[in-house]
Parts: structure tokens; sequence; C-alpha cells
């Protein structure tokens, strides 16, 4: 599905972020050779790492990431077993690719761009976050 943010999944998962006053940042976890695009609430003591992917890449290229989170994964469960690992696809690509099942394994939680995903990435938030996840109100 595209969805209403155009291209740039990370931009309205921060969005959802902020609304809900979530604490976040992105970068690199010490362990994870990858740099995420949100890490809610910190790299220290993270609770749930989302990766964002819009691919309008080769078949190749799906492969090669699909092949890439799996590593990251396995390298989040080894180091962080209680940390929720997120991702976020959008483009048709996936669809049709065997490597979206590889995706849907390696992440505790999959969602689109799609508004009614986006609603339901809320939803899972709600379920899934400590307090210490919230900004002070």
């Amino acid at each position: 599905f595209s969805g209403r943010i155009k291209l740039n999944p990370e931009v309205g998962i921060k969005k959802i972020l902020e609304k809900n006053k979530i604490v976040f940042t992105s970068g690199s976890v010490p362990h994870v050779k990858r740099r995420m695009d949100v890490i809610i609430p910190n790299k220290k003591n993270p609770e749930i790492l989302i990766e964002s992917t819009y691919e309008t890449t080769t078949a190749s290229g799906q492969g090669d990431k699909a092949k890439t989170e799996e590593l990251v994964g396995e390298q989040i469960k080894k180091h962080y077993p209680k940390c929720l690992f997120v991702g976020f696809v959008d483009g048709v690509g996936w669809l049709v690719r065997p490597d979206l099942r590889i995706l849907a394994e390696v992440h505790d939680e999959i969602f689109t761009n799609h508004e009614s995903e986006l609603v339901r990435f809320e939803h899972f938030l709600e379920r899934n976050l400590s307090k210490r996840c919230y900004a002070e109100k």
C-alpha cells in the first residue's frame, strides 16, 4: 500500500511518536550492526527498534535487504531479548517477493504506511511500551 506518507515512512512514524509523547532517538545500538530509524526510548535500554523501508529497488536489492534484516534480527534477539523489532515496509514490489516472508518472520511486528496500519501501529505502541517510554506530561 502506498500511504499518505509519500516515500518516507520514518517521517510518519516520528509524527505518531511525538503526538503520543513517546521518547525516542535514532542511530545505532551496541551489538547491532545497523543504524535504526527509531529507538524507543533510548540506545542503552531499547524496548522497540524500528526499521522502515520503501523499496523501489530491483529484486536482488530486496533479497539483500531481507538477508540484512535477518542478521540484524538475530543480533537484536541475542543482545536485547526483551526488545521488539518492528518493520515498516512499503512499495508494491514487496508483495510479489518471497523475501517478504523473511521480513515478516524476522520482525516481531510489521506494518505498511497505509492509514489503517498507522492506527494499528499506535495501538501496538499502547500495548507494548512501559511508562518510562513516555515523556512527562
